[in-house]
């Protein structure tokens, strides 16, 4: 599950140098005991990592191999960048806890990523196109967020996700939104009145759509 949870160590003296550093604007620290990466600062996360010896590394490198258990992004942090966690065989983790104060997360920005689910907050405005293209969620709740559209293909090949609740404030799904994901089924609020190309196209156990809105406009081959 990816939750709000973002508690942590008030100290990271104890760890080796290699598993703690900066970023761009702020530390992180890998617990290896826990197998728990936290991530502290503000602003939008870059996918760089500087360890305690100074040296560069993109986040998907250094946590390529490593045992992961969680990815902790703190309170503060407003934004995850493009393809910060992206990686073609996918950053293998179960959980991801992410802050009250996120409002956007950036193309590709978990594409591939292994975890399960994600809990979103009511600050959330921004999902980039990709976002979480091919990732292993089951199911994502974003009746508390704030986004006005779905990006293309922001959960297509989702082959786990079978259920999505939509935000009252949501007015266009994008092309391929949802394209060749495992839902099952979904609801249009009533303030969608946009439904892009092959939003739910190849849905195989997609078996039920309902829609509020009777003025909808749904693009050739949205299904």
């Amino acid at each position: 599950l990816i939750s709000d949870m973002t508690d942590y160590p008030d100290s990271d003296e104890d760890y080796a140098s290699t598993n703690k550093g900066t970023w761009e604007n702020g530390t992180w620290v890998y617990d290896e005991n826990t197998e728990r990466l936290l991530i502290k600062g503000s602003g939008v996360l870059s996918s760089t990592f500087k360890n305690a010896n100074g040296t560069e590394i993109s986040i998907v490198n250094y946590l390529s191999g490593k045992e992961l258990n969680n990815i902790v992004i703190c309170e503060g942090i407003t934004g995850v960048a493009d393809d910060v966690f992206y990686s073609e065989n996918g950053v293998d983790t179960v959980n991801i806890s992410l802050p009250s104060t996120l409002t956007s997360i950036g193309s590709s920005a978990f594409r591939n990523i292994k975890a399960t689910g994600i809990r979103v907050n009511g600050s959330l405005d921004y999902i980039g196109s990709n976002a979480f293209y091919g990732s292993g969620i089951t199911k994502i709740d974003l009746s508390k967020s704030v986004l006005t559209k779905i990006e293309k293909y922001a959960f297509a090949n989702c082959k786990s996700l079978t259920t999505v609740i939509l935000p009252n404030t949501v007015k266009e799904i994008r092309e391929g939104a949802f394209y060749s994901s495992g839902l099952t089924k979904i609801q249009l609020p009533e303030s969608v009145v946009n439904l892009g190309k092959k939003a739910f196209s190849n849905c195989l156990s997609l078996v039920k759509i309902t829609i509020e809105n009777n003025g909808i406009t749904i693009y050739a081959d949205s299904q």
